[in-house]
């Protein structure tokens, strides 16, 4: 396996820094309405769900992909428990996590092709189940975000992430398709505004993506 989530868990923990420091921190959030720290904590209680489901498979415990739970009565416990957290400790735990997942990853090592550490119902890898948990659901949370408020700046930090990122982590699509996360008055705003990008082939095919 060439690519280390280490690395890319990393590299994506700076990007979320920033997007913490460019986004409006003067709105109240609610569940139908989060803001970036409530949209930071949702993921990272998604990727600490993930780390212990693996650890469990590694300890040969059951641990299955599908909750009993509906999704939504998930969503709102990790969203009741976080919503009243700082910048300070969402930094903090986006820190902790880092620890935590290297620790993870280096008992993986080796092993990452192997179906029987990701969670039972789960038909792909362990590095594919956490490539999802850890990279690309939040990703596409941050993304939303930006588009539902109209970030720019927030919408680009991590649109470079993709970029950098399109020859190992997105097969070369360099995209995420965000078809159905917005509506044509969202999406024009975002692309509106990205004019710097007129030319840029990422843009062009995010652009194509989301805008009917």
């Amino acid at each position: 396996m060439n690519i280390d989530l280490t690395v890319k868990c990393s590299d994506l923990a700076t990007v979320e820094k920033r997007i913490i420091d460019f986004a409006k921190q003067d709105c109240i959030g609610t569940y139908e309405h989060w803001t970036i720290l409530n949209t930071l904590n949702h993921a990272y209680s998604w990727k600490n769900n993930a780390l212990g489901k693996v650890r469990s498979r590694l300890n040969s415990k059951e641990a299955y992909f599908h909750s009993e739970k509906p999704i939504d009565v998930i969503n709102r416990e990790y969203y009741e428990s976080t919503n009243d957290y700082s910048k300070t400790q969402t930094v903090e735990i986006i820190d902790m996590f880092l620890e935590k997942q290297k620790v993870l990853y280096n008992k993986i090592r080796g092993k990452e092709t192997s179906k029987e550490l990701a969670p039972l119902g789960y038909e792909g890898t362990v590095f594919d189940y956490l490539k999802y948990d850890l990279i690309y659901h939040p990703i596409n949370h941050y993304l939303f975000y930006a588009i539902k408020n109209t970030e720019y700046e927030v919408f680009l930090e991590v649109e470079k992430f993709i970029a950098e990122n399109r020859s190992t982590l997105y097969n070369d699509l360099g995209i995420v398709d965000l078809k159905g996360m917005m509506d044509k008055t969202e999406s024009r705003i975002i692309f509106n505004r990205s004019y710097e990008w007129e030319h840029d082939d990422l843009y062009i095919n995010i652009k194509e993506n989301t805008i009917v």
